[in-house]
Formats: structure tokens, sequence, C-alpha cells
């Protein structure tokens, strides 16, 4: 019994990490799947520290605005902010989201057709 309480804390964790992962591979599976393409604004850059950048973006779908933020990463951050990029979501849950900061969104009509206003 006190090895049961000793590694108990260690068994919760590994298997909240197990549940973690699970659901994050079928998120991924469902998004390569059966995802929408777009373009998303990054807008606003929330934290910049040597460490950790973490940074708000938006799309638009079906006329509503939806927002979310993610870490930077290795993507500087000055170069990202007021620029698009290819977003995928999931059309019947759209705040399940993944950006891509290597699809820089460059085409006018394509940002238009998104739902952005011309600035």
């Amino acid at each position: 019994m006190k090895i049961v309480k000793k590694y108990f804390p260690l068994i919760i964790a590994g298997v909240a990490l197990v549940i973690y992962f699970s659901l994050r591979t079928k998120k991924d599976s469902d998004l390569d799947n059966y995802s929408i393409k777009s373009v998303a604004k990054v807008y606003k850059l929330l934290r910049d520290t040597y460490v950790y950048s973490q940074y708000r973006y938006e799309f638009f779908y079906k006329g509503k605005r939806y927002t979310a933020q993610r870490g930077l990463g290795e993507f500087d951050a000055k170069t990202v902010i007021n620029n698009f990029y290819e977003v995928e979501f999931l059309p019947e849950n759209p705040e399940t989201i993944r950006i891509n900061l290597n699809l820089r969104v460059n085409d006018s009509q394509r940002i238009l057709n998104a739902g952005f206003k011309k600035e």
C-alpha cells in the first residue's frame, strides 16, 4: 500500500499525459482529413520575451469572427504581426484551428474573399 501512495501522483500524471496526447492526435487527424482552408491575420503580440513569444490571430467563417492564440516558436514576432497566413479549421467546430506561419498569403483577392476588409 505504501508503494501505491508513493507512486500515485506519477500514475495520475502518466494517465493525464496519455489522455492529452491522444486528444491532440485526434485533433491533428481531424484537421488533416476534414479541415477547410482559409486566411487568418496575425494582429496582436501578447507576449514577447527572449524565451517565449505569443500572438493572437483572427479569421472569419460564415460571417463570424474567430480568434485564437499561439506561441511563435522559431518565428520572429516582428515579422508576423499584421500579416496574413493560411489557416485550417473544422467547419463543424471552427475553434479547432491550425495556422501555418510558413504559408504567408499575399493575394489581396484571397484575403478579401476570406472576410477581411480593404484597409
